[in-house]
């Protein structure tokens, strides 16, 4: 009787705990579920505000880069008006059609607004850039939101006649002797320069003058990150005497 009743004791104990075994692993399995739910969730967050910075880029850089390459066809094409390349540029023989209408286009824009506008390309540094894999894009993105930033700051100017925008482009280690290193034993492959003067009353704090001021501050972000894929530098110095700022981007 007794082992009887053990026996039917153990039987119960047997099944309950079994029963408890799989409660506690089907909550196990919906816990991992909930948990891929939520890994997936982010992904998905992650994927979809990548995105948006991609569109918020493409936005930022859009027009300009569309109005360039229409001067640049309206150009080809003998339309009056339309930006021709600086005569530096000309000279360069580069092949880089898309940069020297970037540049074009936004001399046209100085020199209808009275800004003087200078414009230094060394002879085969584009073409050099581009056969050592800078990609021309990225290369226009740069000159594109450098020479906006530069033109934006010069017509916040009041003495019309202090301002200018210039633009210097150069194989790395040319000229004054620089030589940049990219810390993995390459030298860069090309140093582009923009300067321009500030108003001697403004904070100089890279304000936008863009209606959206979503974009405020993206510019330049760009110009860092495409600095950084090809593990370059970029950097602004002020010099508060001369009230002149000047930005400059190694690839």
């Amino acid at each position: 009787m007794i082992y009887a009743l053990f026996g039917a004791v153990w039987l119960f104990f047997v099944a309950v705990l079994s029963l408890a075994m799989r409660v506690v692993e089907g909550r196990e399995r919906n816990v991992r579920l909930v948990a891929a739910e939520i890994e997936s969730s982010r992904l998905y967050s992650a994927a979809m505000a990548e995105r948006v910075e991609q569109l918020r880029r493409y936005r930022h850089d859009a027009y300009g880069l569309l109005y360039a390459i229409e001067s640049a066809l309206g150009g080809a094409d003998g339309a009056q008006g339309a930006p021709s390349p600086t005569e530096d540029v000309a000279k360069s023989g580069a092949d880089a059609s898309l940069a020297r209408a970037v540049i074009g286009f936004q001399e046209q824009k100085c020199v209808l607004a009275d800004v003087a506008f200078t414009c230094s390309v060394e002879p085969g540094c584009l073409d050099g850039a581009l056969g050592g894999g800078v990609d021309e894009g990225e290369i226009c993105a740069v000159l594109q939101n450098l020479l906006e930033n530069a033109y934006e700051a010069s017509m916040r100017v009041k003495d019309a006649s202090a301002r200018f925008v210039s633009l210097s482009i150069e194989r790395c280690g040319s000229g004054d002797g620089r030589h940049v290193g990219s810390g993995d034993g390459k030298g860069r492959l090309l140093r582009i320069a923009v300067s321009n003067r500030v108003d001697p009353e403004e904070d100089v704090s890279f304000q936008t003058g863009k209606p959206d001021p979503e974009l405020h501050g993206l510019g330049l972000r760009i110009v860092g990150d495409v600095a950084s894929r090809y593990a370059g530098s970029f950097s602004i110095d002020v010099d508060e005497c001369a009230h002149v700022v000047e930005a400059v981007v190694v690839l």
